[in-house]
């Protein structure tokens, strides 16, 4: 069965303000949740559902927490409450976010009195971590991606009924707001910040306007645009994927992702593929070269922003520059459709830079108020910390 991906957070469905108490559901209680007559919230059950229900290791092999959904009207929010666990994927353990993905690219500072720091300062702060469990936390929204899309229409009103939920549920657990940005959640980010939250920076991320038509006038885009012309590659929308071709996308996204960056990224299972297909949550753009699956570029829009969560190619193929310039061009034609925003999420810096994105931090937001004080302090260091480094050793990467 499929289904259309639209754009999941139209403002016509925000006019009914939350009136009621924010209730979280577990997999005992899920079917009882009245799910609002909303597309974004159709869109939500698909995903959720299946994580609350069948547990999240069984979709994702390096990811131990547990999903919850959230409902405050007119939203539902997936919540990921993590274990204690070594090997969680950076998406939902801030230890390895900063501390161990941090070392993992210690190398690519260039300045030479800040690289030999990082490395000894990281370990610091890593030892103060897990003595007062750093991923000891709860996040909401979090879809599992590198990038969580926002609805439109949160306010102060929603945050404060889900911490009233979450600090109630989880009074020993931080409370986290993933992949903010002032492009496009400066209102939110607004609010969290009145409401006491630390806005801690997380990645340089990369967003593109698919509405300024200059960008795709520039010589190196036109130059793109030629290569997808000429190129001996099809590049095919595939509303249905075949059991095949799903294990062999698959594996194109896993050989990118965590054989060739790093096994911090979360490591997807075929059980997470065929949901993703099978429920139609993503939009796939397959590219073949004689029959053969070269790449693959997996995309949604939410909220007038576009964001491509699964993404694949062999870096080690030949031809993979041109691989990877086919897939990217053929997700910014597909912003420059739909006359929205495409965010790049992080990497690729010049190569995105040089054909007019625009980089940006992007922030983690986390609410400690509610905790005993070691573990209240040791946020506010790490806060003080990346606020004062980050924004800088960031952009390297």
């Amino acid at each position: 069965m499929t289904h259309k991906i639209v754009d999941l957070y139209a403002p016509q469905v925000l006019k009914r303000v939350s009136a009621e108490k924010a209730q979280l559901y577990d997999a005992s209680s899920i079917d009882r949740l009245s799910w609002p007559d909303t597309e974004d919230s159709y869109y939500t059950k698909r995903y959720l559902e299946p994580f609350v229900k069948n547990g999240v290791a069984h979709y994702i092999d390096n990811i131990h927490a547990d999903m919850f959904a959230l409902k405050t009207d007119p939203f539902v929010f997936p919540i990921v409450a993590p274990k204690i666990h070594p090997d969680n994927s950076y998406v939902c353990s801030p230890y390895n976010h900063y501390i161990t993905y941090g070392k993992e690219h210690a190398g690519m500072i260039d300045n030479p009195l800040l690289a030999p720091l990082i490395k000894p300062i990281l370990s610091m702060v890593g030892k103060l971590g897990r003595t007062v469990k750093l991923d000891s936390v709860v996040y909401v929204n979090n879809w599992l991606y590198a990038v969580d899309l926002y609805p439109e229409g949160i306010h102060h009103q929603h945050i404060n009924e889900i911490l009233a939920c979450l600090t109630e549920r989880f009074p020993d657990r931080a409370i986290i707001f993933r992949s903010l940005t002032h492009k496009t959640n400066s209102h939110l980010m607004l609010d969290l910040k009145k409401l006491g939250f630390h806005l801690i920076p997380s990645r340089h991320v990369w967003v593109t306007d698919g509405k300024k038509e200059e960008i795709f006038r520039t010589r190196i885009v036109k130059s793109d645009l030629r290569l997808c012309e000429r190129s001996p590659y099809q590049m095919l929308d595939e509303p249905q994927l075949s059991r095949e071709e799903c294990k062999e996308l698959l594996g194109l996204e896993c050989l990118l992702y965590v054989v060739q960056h790093s096994p911090l990224q979360p490591q997807f299972n075929e059980n997470y593929m065929h949901m993703l297909v099978d429920q139609g949550l993503l939009d796939f753009k397959v590219l073949k070269l004689n029959g053969s699956c070269k790449g693959v570029a997996g995309y949604l829009q939410r909220n007038g922003t576009m964001y491509c969560p699964f993404f694949g190619y062999d870096k080690k193929d030949p031809d993979h520059s041109t691989i990877y310039r086919l897939l990217n061009t053929s997700l910014l034609l597909e912003a420059k459709k739909r006359g929205i925003l495409f965010n790049q999420s992080a990497g690729a810096s010049f190569f995105k830079s040089v054909r007019r994105a625009e980089g940006c931090l992007e922030f983690m937001a986390v609410y400690t108020k509610h905790l005993p004080r070691k573990q209240k302090a040791a946020w506010s260091i790490l806060s003080s910390l990346v606020n004062a480094l980050g924004p800088r050793y960031m952009r390297n990467f």
